[in-house]
């Protein structure tokens, strides 16, 4: 909830209803972007204007978010959330200085550990994707109409720029299957 800080949990039925869980939990300002880790223990909120990640645990039995500690501070204008499909590293776009970051994830307490320092991507990173091997990354550079793609080191997360392909203009969002970009 961008306007009101917040992010709000909701159950869903067999029938694919939504049920609000709780109230809405404050969160820092301009809350961007929302993902919750494989094992569904955990849920980052990347917060615009605060420039910071909350970091939630799930409830496993009512579906409840509870702040696990302070915000994560990050690069300036966090925009875009990934989780690789193990767990093991989360992804951030940073807007306001083109770069992505990536963290490595604590299975136990959902901590965030910054690995190295962020890498350079297009210009306005506005959207991140990991492919289903967990091998690649990728982001959707809105301003410079391309696609940064990056290698990651599966032992400590760190990235390398693979190749950089034109894209239409304004590329916002980007999404990936098994073996084909979207």
């Amino acid at each position: 909830n961008y306007n009101s800080n917040n992010v709000s949990a909701f159950a869903i039925n067999a029938a694919g209803e939504l049920t609000a869980v709780g109230g809405p939990i404050a969160v820092g300002i301009g809350p961007q972007s929302v993902v919750v880790d494989v094992t569904g223990q955990f849920v980052y909120v990347a917060n615009f204007l605060s420039n910071n990640l909350s970091v939630f645990t799930v409830n496993p039995t009512t579906g409840g978010l509870t702040s696990a500690f302070s915000p994560i501070s990050t690069a300036a204008s966090p925009f875009s959330i990934a989780v690789d499909p193990k767990g093991k590293y989360l992804f951030l776009t940073n807007l306001g200085v083109n770069t992505l970051s990536v963290f490595t994830v604590n299975d136990s307490t959902g901590g965030l550990t910054l690995v190295g320092s962020p890498v350079s991507t297009g210009n306005n990173p506005g959207s991140v994707v990991v492919d289903p091997s967990g091998k690649f990354v990728y982001t959707a550079n809105f301003l410079s109409n391309d696609i940064s793609i990056f290698s990651i080191n599966r032992n400590t997360g760190i990235l390398t720029l693979v190749d950089t392909m034109a894209a239409g203009t304004g590329p916002n969002a980007i999404a990936v299957t098994t073996g084909v970009l979207h």
